[in-house]
């Protein structure tokens, strides 16, 4: 198991926005937003759909447009994907993923391990590992209870989520970075990379076949 160091990883107070954020100011660099702004001077004041006429590409609402390559699959339940929105270079699939995951290069998997017991985990995650090809890896996006613990607001924030979970799933909880080492080695899973949110317990953990 490695731990990276944490210096330039946004603050766990932006979770919500943590793999949104990244990606939307990657596309409004590439698409060229900010010097739009930039050159209609400080005291323009540009609608969106003025920003948008000047982006040069054919699909402004989609950085597929730029990077045709990049393709995503939302997949979920049935009932879930029948309301999904089209949303351009990305691919609704309905499933259980306890029963069989769709291949793919990448698996990002937020909030959703500290749902479920043990038992449960491991049959994701190993349905995961099946998904993935060589060198495929799984996203993990959870809290991490701290090995040692301590008299701090990180600690009683990840012990009152641990607390709700037990209230209110079957087997929920949060772990600890070595409960979640133990689930991916379990399954077949042979690396683990922990990136530590600084100001929280969250951890963005990489796991590799």
């Amino acid at each position: 198991m490695e731990v990276q160091e944490a210096g330039d990883q946004l603050s766990s107070s932006q979770l919500g926005g943590l793999v949104s954020i990244p990606m939307v100011l990657r596309a409004a660099i590439e698409l060229n937003v900010f010097n739009i702004i930039a050159d209609a001077g400080s005291d323009a004041y540009l609608s969106a759909a003025e920003i948008t006429s000047k982006i040069p590409t054919t699909d402004p609402n989609s950085i597929i447009s730029l990077n045709p390559h990049v393709r995503g699959l939302n997949f979920d339940l049935p009932q879930v994907i029948a309301d999904a929105p089209t949303l351009p270079g990305v691919k609704h699939a309905a499933g259980d993923m306890f029963e069989s995951i769709p291949n793919a290069q990448t698996i990002l998997l937020k909030r959703i391990l500290h749902n479920w017991d043990d038992e449960r985990c491991k049959r994701l995650l190993r349905n995961c590992w099946e998904a993935l090809p060589a060198d495929g890896k799984v996203i993990v996006v959870e809290m991490a209870i701290p090995q040692e613990l301590e008299n701090n607001l990180e600690t009683m924030n990840v012990l009152k989520e641990d607390l709700y979970m037990m209230l209110l799933m079957a087997g929920g909880k949060e772990r600890t970075l070595a409960e979640f080492d133990h689930l991916a080695k379990a399954v077949g899973f042979t690396k683990m990379k922990v990136f530590p949110m600084p100001h929280g317990s969250v951890h963005v953990i990489e796991l590799y076949k």
